[in-house]
């Protein structure tokens, strides 16, 4: 589940940063999808309670992981 999120928002930050794949060009409209997509992550991960109070890295997670698992 960390991964996956963590794939969306890189993949939607970058969309939104490349000139040729911006979905607006107002940067407060370009801020408000990065914002809205991180929030809707969140969300959907907190329905699942798999891991808690996750940075949505992947590095951090593994360590979360390991952490509870140990």
């Amino acid at each position: 589940m960390e991964i996956i999120n963590s794939m969306i928002l890189t993949f939607l930050y970058l969309t939104q940063t490349e000139e040729k794949t911006k979905m607006s060009g107002d940067p407060a409209i370009t801020t408000l999808i990065i914002a809205a997509t991180y929030t809707a992550i969140v969300g959907y991960s907190s329905l699942n309670d798999v891991l808690s109070v996750s940075p949505f890295n992947p590095a951090a997670a593994l360590g979360i992981a390991a952490a509870q698992l140990f």
